[in-house]
């Protein structure tokens, strides 16, 4: 099904025998869902209440990561993202399956990453970025664990907030979550003052 915004139409496409054999040959390494706003004056706060889906994939050497975060465009400061991170490992980065962990990714001569914390399915992690006074804080805890990283922003400012699954070597559909990665109770504060609740997203991939 292909949509053309001009028009406002859709037209079906029956699928085309080699695109479906193009698409049994998958090896994602990509920002495969991503809502982004950008808003000038910059963000101080971005909160979530993340829902870990109750299911471990189909493990291979695949690297699945999902978060919010803000990201520092423009400007002359070096671009960082601040992000509470939960992964899906296989590959042996991280432990095998569900961990968690807050990045600073990735400037030269500051901490890029905290705590790594094993998770699991089903679990209810709370996720926060707050920037005050030029340091950020990037959080995350599952009751009493907690996975913190405090950073000079360096004058940074951040002006484009996000909620991301990015993957890596994905071979096949079975390698990803069947039931949404949820980022509930999603709260974005800009830093004049203004505030907006946004409404739950579910990330998973049609596949």
């Amino acid at each position: 099904m292909a949509y053309y915004p001009k028009s406002k139409t859709m037209k079906y496409f029956p699928a085309d025998p080699d695109c479906v054999r193009n698409a049994k040959n998958i090896n994602l390494t990509t920002w495969d869902v991503d809502a982004s706003y950008s808003y000038s004056a910059g963000f101080s706060n971005f909160t979530s209440k993340y829902v870990v889906p109750n299911e471990n994939p189909s493990c291979s050497r695949q690297l699945l990561y999902y978060f919010i975060g803000f990201q520092n465009n423009g400007g002359t400061s070096p671009v960082t993202i601040v992000q509470p991170v939960v992964n899906y490992d296989c590959s042996g980065q991280y432990p095998k399956g569900w961990s968690m962990e807050a990045w600073n990714c990735c400037p030269s001569g500051q901490s890029h990453e905290g705590k790594v914390i094993d998770i699991s399915a089903g679990d209810t992690i709370n996720a926060y970025v707050y920037d005050v006074n030029d340091e950020c804080t990037i959080g995350m805890n599952k009751g009493s664990q907690s996975s913190v990283l405090r950073i000079n922003s360096k004058g940074r400012d951040y002006n484009w907030a996000c909620s991301t699954l990015e993957e890596y070597s994905v071979t096949s559909c079975d390698q990803y979550n069947a039931n949404p990665f949820k980022t509930n109770s999603m709260v974005l504060t800009e830093d004049d003052g203004g505030v907006m609740a946004i409404d739950q997203q579910n990330v998973s991939v049609d596949a």
